[in-house]
């Protein structure tokens, strides 16, 4: 059936129009994406099992199960105990599964339903588990995913490539998980808590490394347009369940049942009108008239005047039906203000476009119901542009131009040709692919710092951790004493981490270094060297602990620390939630939960800057494989968040921080308006 909105090329048909890669160069690019995807799978199964522990006991603690309470506990004791076993297995059955399917080996998991029938009860329940856990993982990562596999399929010189056939896809990762989680010394009740306290994590983990591979594949020219023909691909109507006989078929009709019982019928949806009734055609030469700036109805743009023109000769003449359309525009608009995801920059801006708006649902209802139709394709792009805006900044400004010409053009040219939307959004589509590109770079230097960063925090709590160890060991430490290893000495070791690793030979140079460090400190703190022998050890004045008063003192709270750094041409801003030195990890209900399935990647997080200055917007553009660090990101700006999830979780719950839902505006205005009627006619 041909689409009424312009015609797309099949991506089979435009993607594929290029040389075959040879066998060898196909060889190489398997086994660079094989060798790239079990290094980030590695790192992010790494990652999930350093959070698992806190979850497993959340879950151990809510349950009133004693036998699941058990299995909660085993698998929370065994994750660390079986740690390297775990990664190991997993990182062996990934390559094995990777292999198999670069060979076209069938996998057990991919069994056809009647061969089930040939195993076991348990391997049955195992087989089917799997394929649920496989798309459960396939869910949460479903446009990179799709793109990964046309590309890996043209690697493999193959059609197609499915899902369970994608040598990196989720069927092969559930595998690997399984195996891993098998590799507990527990019974299946504590392996399956283990493999579904995984999932959550990994799945999110998951949608960043088919990015990865994604662009990997893009930097070696394997269908490097692919991106765009998947986002029109997207736009196209989503397939909808049959409707009962009494349920309307369209987001129109739905609309238009619940605003009016006793409206007349208001005609199809599905396309543009063969003919307009006299009455309309008049009303909508007026309307073009009037969407001229020299008309007057520019005024004040952020107001609502469409309920006005049904008032306004000759819109006293429309049908019912037309009358109706005019109060669902007007809805549309409603939220369009309301709505605290747009700039109000870009609110008055996209205000101007009322009457257009009006214009094009009186020509074609279909507006409402078709999510590829150029004039909402266009309200979506000019939304979508200005989710970031940040007029400080050049290419801030840039946008907002763009978006006020588009609407100039708009006002200017369209008569009742919605051609002119399609060209526009298509302008857009390049606008923001650029944008795409600019905010990449930013993000390769901002993500080289913050793993540095990472490098440095590591080595520094494996060298507290060293120092805390041999401290423990005596039952009294003079303070002198104790400030300076766990202050100057353990910086000390952290840097020898760093520079030269745990283990090497620099790091246990400096064991019988500490020791004579220590012995002289004792020294210097006999009551006879303390004026000269204090002076010598350049100790800052130890500040009383809290294990030395008669009566412990509370712990105290974690704490948001922020710095700021310039780096690279790019400013990061660094948040974590920092608990005192020796005091459990960080756990709320935010963070035991897990914030970080909540925040995918590319989602938008606005964090608030204080009332003294304008909230900055960003979208996570970077998860570190090391720590899970975020890093969010604009592409119109050239600074940068790095955060924590537990830091992230924080700003939250304190209201410093809030999700920004980047759907499609008309989509979420569509929902909106159904929502709102339903619960008024309830």
């Amino acid at each position: 059936m041909s689409d009424p909105y312009g015609n797309v090329v099949p991506i089979d048909a435009s993607q594929r129009a290029r040389v075959a890669l040879s066998p060898h160069e196909s060889a190489g690019l398997v086994a660079e994406c094989r060798g790239l995807a079990l290094e980030r799978l590695a790192g992010a199964l790494g990652a999930a099992l350093e959070r698992v522990e806190d979850e497993l006991f959340a879950l151990a603690e809510k349950t009133k199960d004693r036998e699941a309470q058990n299995d909660f506990l085993d698998a929370r004791s065994q994750a660390r105990a079986r740690r390297p076993f775990i990664e190991a297995a997993f990182g062996k059955h990934f390559v094995l599964q990777f292999n198999q399917r670069v060979k076209g080996v069938p996998d057990p998991v991919d069994t056809a339903p009647h061969e089930l029938m040939l195993v076991d009860e348990a391997e049955l329940e195992r087989v089917l588990a799997l394929r649920d856990l496989a798309a459960r993982l396939a869910g949460a990562c479903e446009g990179e995913l799709r793109a990964l596999s046309q590309r890996l399929a043209f690697v493999l010189h193959r059609p197609e490539l499915s899902d369970e056939a994608n040598p990196a896809g989720p069927h092969a990762v559930a595998v690997a998980l399984a195996e891993g989680c098998g590799q507990i010394e527990a019974g299946a009740g504590a392996r399956l808590a283990l493999l579904r306290a995984l999932e959550g994590p990994f799945a999110h983990a998951l949608a960043q490394v088919y990015g990865d591979l994604n662009a990997r594949l893009v930097e070696r020219g394997i269908l490097p347009e692919l991106r765009h023909a998947l986002r029109r691909s997207a736009e196209a109507p989503a397939p909808r369940r049959a409707a009962a006989p009494d349920e309307p078929k369209d987001a129109y009709t739905a609309l238009a049942q619940l605003l009016s019982a006793n409206a007349a019928p208001a005609g199809p949806s599905d396309g543009a009108f063969v003919g307009l009734a006299a009455a309309t055609q008049g009303f909508v030469h007026a309307l073009t008239r009037l969407q001229q700036p020299a008309g007057g109805a520019n005024a004040a743009p952020t107001v609502n005047v469409i309920r006005d023109l049904k008032t306004a000769s000759p819109g006293e003449a429309l049908a019912p039906a037309d009358a109706l359309t005019i109060d669902i525009v007007a809805m549309l608009f409603d939220f369009v203000f309301e709505d605290r995801q747009i700039p109000v920059e870009v609110k008055a801006a996209i205000g101007r476009l009322q009457i257009p708006m009006v214009k094009v649902a009186l020509l074609d209802r279909g507006f409402f119901s078709a999510r590829a139709h150029p004039a909402r394709k266009l309200l979506n792009r000019l939304a979508e542009a200005s989710i970031g805006l940040d007029t400080a900044q050049p290419r801030g400004r840039e946008t907002l131009a763009r978006i006020e010409k588009a609407v100039g053009r708009v006002l200017d040219e369209f008569d009742t040709d919605v051609t002119l939307f399609s060209t526009l959004a298509g302008e857009f589509d390049v606008f923001l692919a650029e944008d795409a590109q600019a905010e990449e770079a930013l993000v390769q230097r901002a993500a080289r710092f913050v793993e540095s960063r990472e490098r440095d925090e590591i080595a520094r709590l494996s060298a507290e951790t060293q120092v805390d160890a041999r401290l423990a060991a005596f039952t009294h430490v003079a303070e002198p004493v104790r400030v300076m290893l766990e202050d100057a000495w353990a910086r000390a070791l952290g840097r020898v981490g760093v520079t030269d690793g745990e283990g090497s030979p620099a790091w246990n140079r400096l064991e019988p270094e500490t020791r004579e460090a220590f012995f002289g400190a004792l020294v210097d703190c006999h009551a006879d060297a303390v004026k000269t022998g204090l002076k010598g050890l350049a100790v800052a004045k130890p500040k009383g602990r809290p294990q030395d008063a008669v009566e412990p003192a509370a712990p105290a709270a974690p704490t948001l620390e922020r710095a700021r750094v310039r780096t690279g041409g790019v400013e990061v801003e660094e948040i974590r939630l920092r608990a005192p030195r020796g005091a459990p990890p960080v756990r709320n209900v935010f963070t035991r939960t897990g914030i970080w399935t909540n925040v995918q990647r590319f989602s938008w997080v606005e964090f608030a800057q204080g009332e003294a200055r304008k909230p900055v917007r960003a979208r996570l553009t970077w998860i570190s494989p090391a720590k899970g660090v975020y890093l969010f990101t604009n592409p119109q700006g050239d600074a940068a968040v790095s955060i924590t999830p537990e830091a992230l979780a924080e700003q939250m719950r304190r209201g410093e921080a809030r999700l920004i839902d980047d759907a499609p505006l008309v989509d979420r205005a569509v929902d909106s308006m159904l929502a709102s009627l339903k619960e008024r006619a309830a």
